[in-house]
C-alpha cells in the first residue's frame, strides 16, 4: 500500500520495477499532460518555485517540472493521478507500430502479497490500483493529444459490475485542509479524506478548478476486501482484474503488458490503429479504505515499448498462439497474436489421450481457460494447425 508522503516520489527502479530501462537509457515517452484527481499524494507545493502562487501554475510548467525528474531518473520515480478520473498523458518519441503481439507495458508500483500470488490463488492480489489505458494517433501531425483516443478494453470492459458512464464531481473544502468531498451521477457521495502521514495543505489540485472539478469514464467496480490474517489482524488486499490495466499486475507480469489491437471506440467495437503516438492512463477505481490506506489513486511510472514476446515454445508454428501464465495452476489466459487472420477462430484444449476437455473461441483479446476441475499435467491448445503446450502444476 502506499505510505509516502509527496505527490511525486521517488524508489530506486531496481527495488521497484524489475525490467526498466537503465539510468543511462534515452527516455522513450514525455508527459505532456497531468491531470490528478484529488488524493493523498497530490501536493501542489512541488511544483511551486520562490514566490509563485498555485493560480499561476499551468500544464506546460508542471509537465517540465515531471519531465525534468524523468530525466534525472528513468523509470525510477511514481507519479500519483489521485482517485477515479485522474489522468496522465504521454507523448510516445517514436510512433509505436502495431505489431504482433504485445506492443508495450505500462509501469506503476502493483504488487502481491505473499499468500495472494499466482501459484495460491485465481485472482492474485496485494496492492492493485487499475487504471484504464487509451491511446491515440497524432493524425494531424501536431504534435498534441487532440486526435480521437480509443480505450484498451480489459478483462472487466463488458463485466456487469463495470459503469460504462461515470461521472464524479469533487468539491474544494470549505476548509482548505479539509477532507474533499464529491458526488457522483449515481447519486452517492463521499470524501477523499486527509490521513496523518500526508499532512500537505490541500490534496485538491487547485490548479485545474476554482470550486469543482468534474471527471468521466468507465468506472470498474471496487477490487479490494478486508482479510484476516494468520496472526488475528485483518488487512486490506487489493485483488488485481485479468488483463489490459495498468498498476494492476506487478511490472514484470505479461499481465501488466498492453496490446494496441484491445482498442476500442465509444461503442466497444474493435479499431484497428497502425500505430499510436500517444498514451493516456486513467485511475478506474473509486474506492476510500481505512486502516491508513486511503483512496485507491493509479500510480503511473512511465511506458516502454516491448520487443516483440516469445510464446516459449520452439516451433515456429505456434508463435501466433500466447499463452500465460505457463506453467499455470488453476487456470490460463490465452490469445492470438495481433492481425492474426484466425481471429475469432474456434479452439480446443486437449489432454495426451487426445480427450477434447475445453472448447473456446480464441481471438486477439485474451480469454480464460480453468482448469481447476482438470489433473495436473500436459495439455494441448490447437487452433487449426498451431498448438501450444500447457502444463498444468
Amino acid at each position: 500500500m502506499k505510505r509516502i508522503g509527496s505527490s511525486v516520489f521517488f524508489v530506486f527502479a531496481g527495488m521497484l520495477c524489475p525490467g526498466f530501462l537503465s539510468a543511462q537509457s534515452v527516455l522513450p515517452f514525455e508527459i505532456v499532460e497531468y491531470r490528478p484527481a484529488p488524493g493523498q499524494f497530490v501536493d501542489y507545493t512541488s511544483f511551486l518555485q520562490e514566490g509563485q502562487r498555485v493560480e499561476d501554475l499551468d500544464n506546460a510548467q508542471i509537465c517540465a517540472y515531471l519531465n525534468a525528474q524523468c530525466e534525472n531518473l528513468p523509470f525510477s520515480y511514481l507519479i500519483s493521478l489521485g482517485g477515479f478520473g485522474g489522468s496522465i498523458t504521454v507523448r510516445l518519441k517514436e510512433s509505436l507500430r502495431n505489431e504482433e503481439g504485445a506492443d508495450f507495458k505500462v509501469y506503476g508500483n502493483a504488487f502481491y502479497d505473499p499468500a495472494y500470488t499466482p501459484a495460491l490463488t485465481e485472482q492474485p492480489g496485494g496492492s492493485a490500483e487499475p487504471g484504464i489505458v487509451w491511446v491515440s494517433r497524432d493524425e494531424n501531425g501536431n504534435g498534441l493529444p487532440d486526435d480521437p483516443w480509443y480505450e484498451l478494453a480489459g478483462s472487466m470492459t463488458d463485466d456487469t459490475a463495470t459503469v460504462a458512464d461515470y461521472t464524479i464531481t469533487y468539491y474544494v473544502p470549505d476548509s482548505i485542509g479539509g477532507d474533499i468531498p464529491w458526488r457522483d451521477n449515481l447519486g452517492d457521495t463521499g470524501r477523499i479524506a486527509r490521513m496523518d502521514v500526508h499532512p500537505q495543505e490541500s490534496y485538491f489540485p487547485l490548479w485545474l478548478a476554482s470550486d469543482s472539478l468534474v471527471l468521466s469514464g468507465r468506472l470498474l467496480p471496487a477490487n479490494a476486501r478486508l482479510v484476516t490474517k494468520p496472526s488475528g489482524a485483518t488487512q486490506w488486499i487489493l485483488f488485481s482484474y485479468g488483463w489490459g490495466y495498468a498498476d494492476n499486475h506487478p511490472n514484470n507480469s505479461e499481465l501488466s503488458d498492453m496490446d494496441i489491437s484491445w482498442a476500442v471506440d465509444a461503442e466497444g467495437n474493435p479499431v484497428e490503429l497502425e500505430s499510436i503516438d500517444f498514451v493516456r492512463v486513467v485511475t478506474a477505481v473509486n474506492q476510500q479504505l481505512d486502516k491508513g490506506v486511503g483512496e485507491t489513486s493509479t500510480e503511473f511510472a512511465g511506458v516502454e515499448p516491448l520487443a516483440r514476446p516469445s510464446t516459449g515454445n520452439e516451433d515456429a508454428a505456434v508463435s501466433r498462439i500466447r499463452v500465460w501464465p505457463n506453467p499455470c495452476r488453476d487456470g490460463f489466459w490465452c490469445s492470438l497474436a495481433s492481425g492474426d487472420a484466425g481471429a475469432g477462430q474456434e479452439a480446443g484444449l486437449y489432454d495426451l489421450s487426445g480427450r477434447r476437455v475445453a472448447n473456446l473461441r480464441l481471438s486477439v483479446r485474451p480469454s480464460y481457460i480453468d482448469m481447476e476441475n482438470l489433473p495436473a499435467g500436459l495439455y494441448l491448445l490447437r487452433v487449426g494447425r498451431s498448438h501450444v503446450k500447457v502444463l498444468k502444476k
